[in-house]
């Protein structure tokens, strides 16, 4: 019973890193957005911060300058999931 608040922030944590990946890798996406933009995108500026630090030691999402992009491992898991192949 403890464990359930716990899995219930990360499950919360994980939903909200798809979240931002998708948005970055959006086809309309402008490709290089900050961090402030991706929070008023989501609608929680503070969450999105952690949740893109968390991407970025993924190797999922990468920083020029202070402005965040998908990284080309996830822009090319993208297109193959697109594909079918995955």
């Amino acid at each position: 019973m403890q464990d359930e608040p716990n899995r219930d922030v990360a499950a919360g944590s994980e939903r909200l890193q798809r979240v931002v990946l998708e948005l970055l890798l959006a086809e309309q996406s402008p490709g290089l957005w900050s961090v402030d933009e991706v929070g008023l995108a989501v609608g929680d500026e503070i969450a999105v911060g952690d949740a893109i630090a968390e991407l970025h030691a993924y190797g999922l999402v990468q920083f020029c300058g202070s402005l965040v992009c998908p990284s080309r491992a996830a822009v090319r898991f993208e297109q193959l999931s697109q594909q079918g192949v995955l």
